[in-house]
């Protein structure tokens, strides 16, 4: 019990100490001018989105698949046996899903296990998966 206590006034101190749960009074902003607001404005950028910029357009949808191509070009290449990635993104307006086309270079040493693990992968985030490894065009699933 004394834990809990000693704790339970320690927290109360540190909140008197660092101003917590004070008011304002009218009084002690008097001093700050529009300048010093601005100036805090500034050092302290805000994220602000347009919910005109949120609807889905054509270009939204390009820019989109464009991401889409560099985060799996850029994921493959991380791995070890792969060489070079080449990823080509698109939309399907109707259904609302993406599809894939990867190209990817190795070192030789993928197996069959790695191309599988890759290919499943790649089936969480696309509905339709075309997957080229070295030149040779894979299955589906």
């Amino acid at each position: 019990m004394k834990k809990a206590a000693g704790f339970f006034w320690m927290i109360v101190c540190v909140l008197a100490l660092t101003g917590c749960g004070r008011s304002v009074d009218m009084e002690d902003v008097q001093g700050i001018t529009e300048t010093e607001i601005f100036q805090a404005a500034v050092e302290e950028p805000a994220v602000s989105i347009d919910i005109d910029d949120i609807t889905v357009s054509e270009d939204a949808s390009e820019q989109y698949c464009a991401y889409l191509e560099q985060v799996t070009e850029r994921d493959f290449i991380g791995e070890g046996e792969i060489g070079s990635a080449d990823a080509t993104v698109s939309y399907d307006e109707e259904t609302g899903r993406y599809s894939i086309e990867l190209s990817i270079k190795t070192d030789g040493k993928l197996s069959n296990e790695q191309i599988e693990h890759y290919k499943d992968f790649l089936h969480k985030t696309y509905a339709e998966v075309t997957f080229i490894v070295d030149g040779e065009l894979l299955p589906e699933k």
